[in-house]
């Protein structure tokens, strides 16, 4: 998005000191296939919507 990195850094930063997870919340409809990303985003553990929790696991 258009954060700047700001979340990626902090959550990269929890995880060097100890086991964070990190969850998304989002509408089932914004669903996609595939998402850009770049060297210093962190990945969502899991992503909850009105429909489902996707665990990063599954996919």
């Amino acid at each position: 998005g258009y954060g700047a990195g700001y979340y990626d850094r902090s959550i990269e930063r929890l995880r060097a000191m100890k086991t964070v997870h990190a969850v998304g919340v989002a509408y089932g409809v914004c669903e996609v296939a595939a998402v850009p990303y770049e060297a210093h985003d962190q990945r969502l553990d899991a992503i909850v919507t009105e429909q489902e929790t996707i665990f990063a696991s599954e996919r």
